[in-house]
């Protein structure tokens, strides 16, 4: 075997050089289609995103409106509950003085 020449040399550099440009072209082509998609994903991402939030702010303002309504039921049933007592009382009351003062006039 005999020693390579400097043109050998030259020349193996220089496809070494040219193959080395192929990958990085190849490379940059990969990256470029993997960003593109990577960005397409993204963008929907983002609209499943905002349409989530729109889905969540109806829900939460279908549960305010619903809360609303409850509030005021037990408002209404609290007030009937205290006239209900407060009835009971002035009927327990009254029974007691009638049954302690007026009993003779039975």
């Amino acid at each position: 075997m005999s020693e390579p020449t400097n043109q050998d040399l030259k020349d193996l550099i220089l496809a070494m050089d040219k193959r080395i440009m192929e990958m990085d072209q190849r490379i940059e082509l990969r990256f470029a289609s993997i960003e593109r998609s990577m960005e397409v994903q993204f963008t929907e991402l983002k609209g499943d995103i905002q349409r989530l939030d729109t889905k969540i702010d109806g829900v939460q303002a279908k549960l305010d409106t619903r809360l609303d309504g409850l509030e005021k039921r037990l408002s209404n049933e609290e007030i009937i509950s205290r006239s209900v007592v407060g009835a009971l009382l002035i009927s327990v009351t009254t029974g007691l003085v009638k049954l302690l003062f007026f009993s003779n006039s039975l």
